[in-house]
């Protein structure tokens, strides 16, 4: 199980150690993606600076911005986890495919699972996405299959850069409800079961349906 320290190892640590090995041990091969933090914070951030949005939706956003991982870490050491990160710059789908690449598994995302924050989806839908959702999905190609049966603008918020974002944690699947339990009793306000860790597959690290 990993343990967090003070500062968050590199995406590059904290994989090969921990899902590229459960990943292909027998007794811990299903395993569950679960993320701490609603996406859509680089949208909120774009439309806050258009003055696209009012002052208290800004607020909240900034409430989620300013709103520390330690409870959620706390989370993890009490049950046992695989590996994580923080969601930042790269995205949902940009850091998860860092960590599937590295480790050599793939990473499978329930688009409607997702948690979207507040308007988030209007707010894209009106052209107010981030300019790193636009590059990942520019730069990050083939690497990444998103299933047509998405809503594109949600698809869009995948890659959507994040500000200070949530964990995503794989977990072992027979621990995910564990887990849930421990982030709800810190006070963890999202904790969403949002995927899988599934074996490796061909050019894909991240698949999105």
């Amino acid at each position: 199980a990993w343990t967090p320290t003070s500062s968050m190892a590199s995406e590059a640590a904290l994989l090969r150690v921990a899902i590229w090995s459960a990943a292909r041990s027998p007794s811990s091969a299903s395993m569950a993606l679960i993320l701490t933090k609603a996406l859509g914070m680089g949208t909120l951030s774009t439309a806050m600076k258009k003055r696209a949005i009012e002052a208290e939706l800004g607020d909240l956003a900034a409430d989620q911005m300013a709103t520390l991982n330690k409870a959620a870490s706390e989370a993890m050491l009490e049950v046992g986890v695989h590996a994580a990160t923080d969601i930042t710059g790269f995205g949902l789908v940009g850091h998860a495919r860092n960590i599937a690449r590295s480790s050599g598994v793939q990473l499978r995302f329930e688009a409607a699972a997702l948690p979207i924050f507040e308007r988030a989806e209007a707010l894209a839908a009106k052209g107010l996405l981030s300019g790193g959702a636009c590059r990942g999905q520019e730069q990050l190609g083939r690497s990444v299959h998103v299933a047509s049966s998405v809503d594109p603008i949600r698809a869009s918020l995948a890659y959507d850069a994040e500000t200070s974002g949530g964990l995503l944690i794989a977990v072992a699947s027979e621990r995910a409800d564990a887990l849930v339990s421990a982030l709800e009793a810190r006070g963890v306000a999202v904790r969403a079961v949002v995927g899988e860790v599934a074996p490796a597959e061909g050019e894909i690290d991240v698949v999105l349906s």
